[in-house]
C-alpha cells in the first residue's frame, strides 16, 4: 500500500477527456460542449455537469458548437444521431458504486462512468475501462483503493446499497448459507449480449453449477429489480425445477458472497463484488472484469492479455473510470469518500430507522437530534428520565443528566443507549444551544464514566485494527492538526508569552459539576485544587491556566477568582489549539483538552481518569483495572474519533464521515443558537444562577 498515492478522481475526468479530445484534435483542457438528445438524460443535466467537470457544458439537441453527443449507455438513438452528425459519442452509465436507497430521489445520481470509446458491458469492442485495466498491471496501488476495498468488506457495500433496516441487519449465526450462488440478470439487459451471452447461457450456468458441485447447496441470486415494473430474470422457474433456493432480497449480497464457496455469473457486476469479498468466481459470459486472470472464464477474449491484481483492477474500475458525488459535501469526491458516506447513512439507519426516544432532553433540543435519525423515522424527546409505557423501541438516556441512575439503568434497562456530545462537536458552545455535529450513542455505558465499562473502553481493550484503519487515523490526525479544530472551535488567538525559558505547563479548567469531573476526577473535584496541586508539584514551572469556555462565556460552575495565586498567566477566551501550542505539556483532571493535546503530540498528565487515560499514552495518577492494553495514538484516534461517534454534515445535515465533518467545520463561522435569542437568554440565566460563585 502506498499511503501518500495521489487521489484518482481527477484522473477519471482526465481519462475520458483525453481519449475524446484526441479524436477531436483539441487540447485536453479545452472547454467541451456536449449535446444530449434524450429527455431522460437531460433531466439529470445538473448532476452530470458537476460530475463531468467545470469545463464541460451540456446543451439539449444538436447544434453547430457541439463537440460530441452524450447518451445513457447504448440505449436510445444517441449513437445513431452522433453517427449522422459525424460526432463522437460518450456513453454514460451508473458507476459501480452509485445507488443508495430504492431510487435517486433522496440524493440524486451518486456515481457515473463516462466512456468515449465504448462501454464497459460491451465486450464486442474495446472500451475505456478495458484500456485502463490493460495498462494497470504493475502500477502502484494507492491508499484510496485500499481504503475503498476495506470499506466494501467491512461495511458490506456493493453497487446497490439499502437504507431499509430490514436489509441492513446481519443474518443470524444459525441462518444457513448456500455453498454455491448462481447470479441471475434481467432478461434482455444489454450487458448480456454485450457479454457475448444469451438467455440460454443462464440455464447452461445452472447446469454447470450442479455438475461441478455435486451435493452442494445451490442458491439463485435474483436481480434486485426482478419483479419490479414488469421486469423478470431467467432463473426463477429454473431454480424451482432444480430445487434450488432463492436468496432473499433481504440478505446482504456481500455477506452471502463471503459465506459461499463459489459464485457463478454471466456478466453481472455481482461477480466483481464477490471477488472483492474473497470468493472464487466463474464467468459464463465476458464481463469487464473477466479475462484478466482473476476469474474462471468459460469464454476468452484475445484483447485481454494483461494480468493485473484485483486491487489494480479495482483502482481502475472504481477510481480512474468512475466519477462520484458527495451528498454531505455537495461536491465531487473519491469513490472511498462516497463509500464512507454510504456507510454512515447505513449506520444511522441501522440504529434508528424504527425511531428514537431520548430521555433527559428538553424539547428545545429536539432539533439537535433530528438529523441523526433517518428521514421519516419518528423522534421523541422527554425531559423526564423515567421510562414511559408503550414508547418507541429504541431509547436513549442523555447520560450527563442521569449520573445517579447510570448503574441502575445498566441493570434494569440493558437495551438502553447512553447519549452524549461527541469529541468534535460544533462551532460554538453547547451551553449556548449550538447544534452539535457529532453525538455518541453507547450501548454499554458512556465514555466519561470510568466507574463502569463503555463501548469505547471495550473497543480500546479488545479490538484489533488493520493497516488501512491506522493510515486513515494518521490522515485524520494530520487533518485535525492542519485545521486546528477542537471540540467547540471558539476563542481568539493566544497572546505571546514571556516565560524566560521556564518549563510551561497548561492546566485546562473544567465545569466543576460536569459528569466527567464528578465520576472521574478522583480526589480532586475543583479547578482551584488542581491548580494548587500542579503548583505544589512544579514550583518552578510557568503555569498557564485556561478556563473552560462554558465557565467564561456561560457562567457555569468552575470560576477561579484567585487563579493568579497559582498560575503565571490566565488565558481567557483563547482557542484550544493555540493554548496547547504555548505549552510543553498539559496537566488535567479529565478535560477533553488533554485528548486534543495528545493529538498534537504533547505530553499529558491525568489526575483523573478520562477515556484516553490508562492506555500507555499519558502519565496517570489513577488507574483502571479494566484497561490493560497499551495503544498507539493512531489506534486511539481510529476508535475514539472514527468508530465511536456519529457525525452529520455541517453543510447538509446528512449523516457522514468524520473527515467530511472536519473539512466542513474548518471554514464554518460561529453558529447562531438553535432558538431565536437562545444564546443571550441561556448566558443570562446561567450567570444569574451561578451568581453566588462570583461574589464569594
Amino acid at each position: 500500500m502506498a499511503p501518500e498515492a495521489q487521489p484518482l478522481s481527477a484522473t477519471a475526468v482526465a481519462a475520458w477527456r483525453r481519449h475524446l479530445t484526441a479524436a477531436l484534435v483539441k487540447k485536453t483542457d479545452d472547454p467541451l460542449t456536449l449535446s444530449i438528445v434524450a429527455p431522460g438524460v437531460w433531466r439529470r443535466r445538473e448532476r452530470l455537469t458537476a460530475l463531468l467537470g467545470p469545463d464541460t457544458r451540456l446543451i439539449f439537441g444538436l447544434r453547430k458548437q457541439t463537440d460530441a453527443v452524450l447518451g445513457w449507455g447504448l440505449k436510445g438513438d444517441g449513437q445513431r444521431k452522433a453517427r449522422e452528425a459525424d460526432l463522437p459519442y460518450i456513453a454514460v452509465e451508473d458507476a459501480f458504486l452509485s445507488r443508495l436507497g430504492p431510487n435517486e430521489k433522496q440524493f440524486g445520481l451518486l456515481g457515473i462512468v463516462a466512456d468515449p470509446i465504448g462501454i464497459y458491458y460491451d465486450a464486442q469492442r474495446a472500451s475505456l475501462v478495458e484500456k485502463l485495466i490493460a495498462a494497470s498491471a504493475g502500477s502502484e496501488v494507492g491508499y484510496e483503493t485500499e481504503a475503498l476495498l476495506d470499506e466494501f468488506k467491512r461495511a458490506k457495500l456493493c453497487k446497490f446499497n439499502a437504507l431499509n433496516p430490514a436489509l441492513l441487519r446481519p443474518s443470524a449465526p444459525d441462518e444457513p448459507h448456500p455453498d454455491i450462488i448462481v447470479v441471475d440478470q434481467i432478461a434482455d439487459d444489454l450487458s448480456i449480449r454485450g457479454g457475448l451471452a444469451s438467455s440460454n447461457t443462464f440455464t447452461d450456468m445452472l447446469d454447470a453449477a450442479h455438475d461441478e458441485n455435486p451435493g452442494a447447496k445451490i442458491a439463485v441470486k435474483l436481480h434486485p429489480y426482478d419483479g419490479v415494473g414488469g421486469r423478470t430474470g431467467h432463473l426463477r422457474q429454473a431454480a424451482e425445477r432444480y430445487r434450488c433456493s432463492l436468496l432473499p432480497h433481504t440478505r446482504n449480497w456481500i455477506e452471502c458472497a463471503e459465506a459461499a464457496r463459489h459464485v457463478y455469473v454471466v456478466s453481472s457486476n455481482a461477480g466483481l463484488e464477490a471477488l472483492i469479498a474473497g470468493t472464487p468466481v466463474t464467468c459464463m459470459g465476458v464481463p469487464f472484469y473477466g479475462g484478466w486472470g482473476l476469474t474462471d472464464d468459460r469464454q476468452t477474449i484475445k484483447r485481454r492479455t494483461a494480468r493485473p491484481t484485483l486491487a489494480q483492477l479495482c483502482q481502475v474500475v472504481y477510481g480512474e473510470y468512475g466519477l462520484y458525488w458527495s451528498p454531505s459535501q455537495s461536491e465531487t469526491c473519491e469513490a472511498f469518500e462516497l463509500a464512507r458516506f454510504i456507510s454512515a447513512q447505513q449506520r444511522h439507519a441501522r440504529m434508528f430507522s424504527d425511531g428514537l426516544l431520548v430521555r433527559g432532553v428538553p424539547k428545545l433540543k429536539r432539533n439537535h437530534l433530528r438529523p441523526f435519525v433517518p428521514k421519516g423515522a419518528p423522534l421523541a424527546v422527554q425531559k423526564a428520565l423515567v421510562r414511559p409505557q408503550n414508547a418507541l423501541k429504541t431509547q436513549a438516556i442523555w447520560a450527563s443528566r442521569a449520573l445517579d441512575r447510570l448503574g441502575e439503568t445498566r441493570a434494569t434497562e440493558p437495551d438502553t443507549l447512553y447519549a452524549e456530545d461527541g469529541f468534535i462537536r460544533s462551532s460554538g458552545l453547547g451551553a449556548d444551544l449550538i447544534r452539535p455535529f457529532s453525538l455518541v450513542f453507547d450501548d454499554c455505558g458512556i465514555y466519561f464514566d470510568p466507574t463502569g465499562p463503555s463501548e469505547l473502553e471495550r473497543r480500546l481493550e479488545t479490538e484489533d485494527l488493520s493497516d488501512v484503519q491506522l493510515v486513515r487515523a494518521r490522515r485524520l490526525l494530520d487533518q485535525l492538526n492542519r485545521t486546528r479544530l477542537s471540540k467547540y472551535n471558539v476563542g481568539h488567538s493566544a497572546p505571546e508569552l514571556k516565560t524566560a525559558g521556564r518549563h510551561k505547563i497548561l492546566v485546562p479548567g473544567q465545569v466543576e459539576n460536569d459528569a466527567s469531573v464528578r465520576l472521574g476526577g478522583g480526589a480532586i473535584q475543583t479547578n482551584v485544587d488542581l491548580l494548587r496541586t500542579v503548583r505544589s508539584e512544579y514550583p518552578d514551572a510557568f503555569i498557564i491556566y485556561k478556563p473552560h469556555p462554558d465557565v467564561e462565556q456561560a457562567g457555569r460552575p468552575g470560576f477561579v477568582p484567585n487563579a493568579h495565586e497559582f498560575a503565571d498567566t490566565v488565558l481567557t477566551e483563547v482557542k484550544a489549539a493555540d493554548a496547547i501550542d504555548l505549552a510543553d505539556e498539559v496537566h488535567t483532571l479529565t478535560s477533553l483538552l488533554g485528548f486534543e493535546a495528545l493529538l498534537r503530540r504533547k505530553h499529558v498528565t491525568c489526575y483523573g481518569l478520562p477515556f484516553y487515560a490508562g492506555w500507555g499514552l499519558t502519565t496517570d495518577r489513577l488507574s483502571c483495572d479494566r484497561r490493560t492494553r497499551e495503544r498507539t495514538l493512531e489506534e486511539l484516534v481510529a476508535l475514539a474519533l472514527i468508530a465511536y461517534p456519529l457525525y452529520i454534515s455541517p453543510k447538509t445535515n446528512e449523516p457522514c464521515s468524520v473527515e467530511d465533518t472536519v473539512a466542513l467545520l474548518t471554514d464554518l463561522p460561529a453558529q447562531p443558537s438553535s432558538i431565536p435569542g437562545g444564546r443571550q437568554a441561556m448566558r443570562l440565566w446561567r450567570k444569574l444562577r451561578a451568581a453566588p460563585s462570583y461574589f464569594r
